[in-house]
């Protein structure tokens, strides 16, 4: 940082050139994870909503115990789809992330 401060780099430029590439990885591997916490939220939604057809997928799954075992899978299906994608886009960033040490890989 002390190199870009001596070539004339301003403090913005030193964070969006220098800091945010290395933090990368951690930055979206908590983006990730978050995503899927609130991906899979059952209780905020039972608590905040009181009307059934506003519900979530999430609360609708954790309802189902009659015998409709296909309507579950389907639904189950249909909902594992966005998180799915997340993880596959970002699994290059997740692990990065996880297994980042503070060092340049070199």
């Amino acid at each position: 940082m002390e190199a870009a401060q001596i070539d004339g780099a301003g403090e913005w430029q030193i964070f969006r050139r220098i800091c945010l590439p290395l933090c990368k990885g951690c930055i979206c591997s908590a983006a990730i994870l978050v995503f899927i916490d609130y991906w899979n939220m059952v209780e905020q939604p039972l608590i905040l909503l009181s009307d059934a057809e506003t519900h979530p997928l999430s609360v609708f799954l954790s309802k189902i115990n009659s015998g409709e075992i296909g309507l579950a899978f389907a639904v189950a299906t249909i909902y594992m789809i966005p998180s799915l994608l997340v993880f596959l886009y970002g699994e290059e960033y997740l692990v990065d992330g996880i297994t980042y040490q503070g060092g340049i890989k070199g």
